[in-house]
């Protein structure tokens, strides 16, 4: 007998780990925000049936039903922590049917989701979750109270059933290793003395999004509909543009050499009225004729971060092939931030989100450094109110020569 359920529990182990570890080759969820602290917990408990098989006596096992209370933080769609606290068994007998010992345990697990691994789908009713974790467990008997403090770990699969936005059912099938001497006992080679296997049903209840949270993602949300309606077709859209404004320099820039063309005849005919006149009008519109162009749209950033995430870095991309497409196109990339903090600080702030950007685009996407510069003007410049989260961003300009 324990030899079966050991080689259940190997199996069970290489098929676990296996398959997490082919999943690791798989690319991650993309645009999944980061939360807070508080975001994303959940409670639940479980309850089953558990056996237990001594290595000193392979002949007798134990078993009966028991169960765990829990809390488990979602960090990110592929995996999660639990922190649990339980009696797999809480009432149980031997093989023989006479009545004996019973333990609780106290440990840490980690859940990585298998499915999601190979594709995230936020819509999914159902996951399959591989569960591995550690913590310490306590023996006891009816005749004689409690006994040894040990160690415990514990491996397995788990199978769940999300049936609302809160509320997920759950079945796992754990193998457990307990009676496993503490590390002042290792040296005398102490064996594990109990195998455990748990299938268990459970039921989990997550409490969603801080308020906070929920305001962020909102906002997130209005800033990309209000900011990226170009990448609605990214190259395509972003081309037209640069076209578009090309026109108007050449257009601007031919209405410019006529003034000129005057003044000279102007200057020609030493008629000075004239001469003072046209310059004063090709010099504004020289100062009109700004040294850049904005392009459609920003990177915009979380408050004090200057890290460009997954789902900004669609923006680096559509740029970074617009520039390979347009050898002549030039940026200048310019950094701002909220009213939030320090000048000084800010200033900093902005000149470490231009230059990570440029960096992004340099050695990500292989843009040409030499027709990229850097600009930070801090909360010197705001967009609307001051405070508004669309000021934390970076801006990209066309440079004209």
């Amino acid at each position: 007998m324990t030899k079966k359920v050991l080689q259940f529990g190997l199996l069970l182990a290489i098929l676990s780990f296996s398959m997490s570890a082919f999943a690791q080759e798989k690319p991650r969820v993309q645009d999944y925000p980061r939360m807070g602290f508080w975001s994303n917990w959940s409670i639940g408990a479980d309850f089953g049936y558990n056996m237990q098989i001594r290595s000193n006596c392979p002949d007798t096992y134990y078993h009966g039903f028991g169960g765990h209370v829990f809390f488990q933080k979602k960090i990110h769609p592929l995996w999660s922590i639990r922190l649990s606290l339980g009696m797999p068994r809480m009432n149980q007998s031997d093989s023989t049917g006479a009545t004996d010992n019973r333990y609780g345990t106290a440990s840490v697990d980690v859940l990585w989701s298998i499915i999601n691994a190979f594709s995230y789908n936020p819509e999914r009713k159902v996951d399959l979750h591989w569960l591995g974790g550690f913590g310490g467990a306590i023996n006891g008997r009816r005749d004689n109270g409690l006994g040894l403090g040990t160690l415990y770990f514990r491996t397995g699969l788990g199978l769940d059933f999300f049936l609302s936005e809160h509320s997920t059912l759950f079945i796992e099938g754990i193998l457990g290793m307990n009676d496993v001497p503490f590390p002042t006992n290792w040296v005398k080679g102490g064996p594990i003395q109990q195998c455990n296997t748990n299938i268990v049903l459970g039921y989990m209840y997550n409490f969603g999004l801080t308020k906070a949270d929920q305001e962020l993602l909102a906002q997130k949300g209005a800033l990309r509909n209000d900011n990226c309606d170009a990448l609605n077709d990214q190259i395509n859209d972003l081309a037209s543009e640069l076209a578009t404004s090309k026109q108007n320099e050449r257009k601007l820039e031919n209405r410019v050499n006529d003034l000129e063309n005057e003044l000279a005849m102007a200057k020609k005919n030493q008629n000075d009225a004239a001469n003072s006149e046209l310059q004063k009008r090709i010099d504004q519109m020289k100062n009109d004729q700004l040294t850049y162009y904005a392009l459609p749209f920003s990177v915009n950033y979380d408050v004090n971060q200057y890290t460009v995430t997954d789902e900004e870095q669609v923006k680096l991309k559509a740029i970074a092939n617009v520039m390979k497409a347009d050898s002549d196109l030039k940026l200048n990339i310019v950094g701002f931030c909220d009213a939030t903090g320090s000048d000084e600080y800010n200033q900093k702030l902005s000149q470490k989100r231009a230059e990570n950007v440029k960096n992004i685009l340099v050695k990500k996407y292989g843009v040409d450094g030499d027709r990229l510069t850097c600009d930070w003007k801090g909360k010197t410049v705001a967009f609307g109110d001051g405070q508004n989260a669309i000021n934390r961003r970076v801006s990209f300009y066309r440079m004209i020569d």
